[in-house]
């Protein structure tokens, strides 16, 4: 057994041992440390490297998936705005119509599962807007479209009044039509922040109100135009 007054002699020669050691042995343990530390690095790297780039590479398959069903959405939304407008043309078959607002609902459902909570705030409010106008507007097309049947068979609806309802339809395909675009841009800067997208949002806005602007004056003279068509078609 060691005692206390033993410790320093025993120390004196676990040191005596130690400086000892040829420096050739130190050299060699010190080379084999190095590389045990050096392997230890190298592995901790490589895992971390694979852990980084099986991260990147589920976001790029995120985003991936992202920009294909928003630009599928995209597609829903440009369908969105020209079925509105098909609804005032009675020439057009009610079925296309319906296959239309079909194919906008399924392109911004699809969005709903994939996009954040901002981008789905936008998009719904669109849907909605959307699917009021369709249905309103259908609904008139089918009474004028029942009309116009009367009139073929002799009924006491005149072809005046009939113009009249459907010039109306125009109208308000028009006005319901104008209610999407500011819609759309509230949906399209979301959806461009969550694709990472730098945008230029008060430059977008001026180009925006410039066109809706130019649009509003385009279907004022359409307006102007057609009802000078039905004066000259019934004062003749």
């Amino acid at each position: 057994m060691v005692t206390g007054s033993q410790s320093p002699g025993l120390w004196r020669i676990t040191w005596d041992w130690i400086y000892g050691i040829h420096p050739t042995v130190w050299a060699a343990f010190l080379a084999l440390l190095a590389a045990v530390v050096t392997v230890i690095s190298t592995a901790l790297i490589a895992a971390r490297q694979r852990t980084h780039d099986a991260e990147q590479k589920q976001i790029e398959r995120i985003m991936a998936l992202r920009r294909e069903v928003f630009l599928d959405g995209a597609d829903g939304v440009t369908l969105a705005v020209s079925t509105i407008a098909k609804i005032a043309d009675l020439n057009t078959p009610d079925s296309d119509i319906v296959d239309a607002a079909s194919k906008v609902g399924r392109s911004l459902a699809r969005t709903q599962v994939i996009c954040n909570e901002e981008t789905s705030k936008a998009i719904t409010a669109f849907s909605v807007t959307f699917t009021r106008a369709y249905g309103d507007l259908y609904i008139e097309r089918l009474i004028i479209k029942a009309k116009r049947d009367e009139i073929g068979r002799g009924s006491e609806v005149s072809e005046e009044a009939f113009v009249d309802l459907q010039l109306e339809l125009v109208k308000k395909c028009q006005v319901r039509g104008t209610e999407l675009p500011a819609l759309i841009t509230d949906a399209l800067f979301a959806v461009r922040d969550e694709l990472q997208i730098p945008t230029d949002k008060a430059r977008f806005l001026k180009t925006q109100l410039t066109g809706l602007a130019g649009h509003a004056d385009t279907a004022r003279a359409l307006w102007k135009k057609l009802a000078t068509l039905k004066r000259e078609r019934f004062t003749q």
